[in-house]
């Protein structure tokens, strides 16, 4: 078993993720996105509505936001969280080996 310690461990990386885990970040917490690929803003065509932005799509928009999350010091996991114990400190126990 693969054993790491973080301050935040945020389940989804999709924009609300990303971005809890880089103002977790930048508030010099360890802190790592636990996700399984995909998430819907991926699949989506064309986003109109991104403050800054006329137009991308979602795939080069999530890219954009993981890449933002990772130079502020966040960590990605790819992994499905497959059960979860409440104690002191929680545990997550992945199907990916994380």
């Amino acid at each position: 078993m693969n054993a790491e310690l973080y301050d935040l461990l945020i389940l989804g990386g999709g924009p609300a993720g990303l971005s809890a885990a880089l103002y977790a970040s930048r508030a010099r917490l360890r802190a790592a996105v636990l996700h399984d690929g995909g998430g819907q803003v991926t699949s989506t065509p064309e986003i109109e509505n991104y403050l800054g932005i006329d137009s991308i799509d979602g795939f080069e928009l999530d890219r954009l936001f993981t890449e933002h999350a990772k130079r502020m010091g966040a960590e990605l996991l790819t992994a499905r969280a497959e059960k979860l114990t409440a104690g002191d400190v929680f545990a997550v126990e992945t199907r990916g080996g994380v």
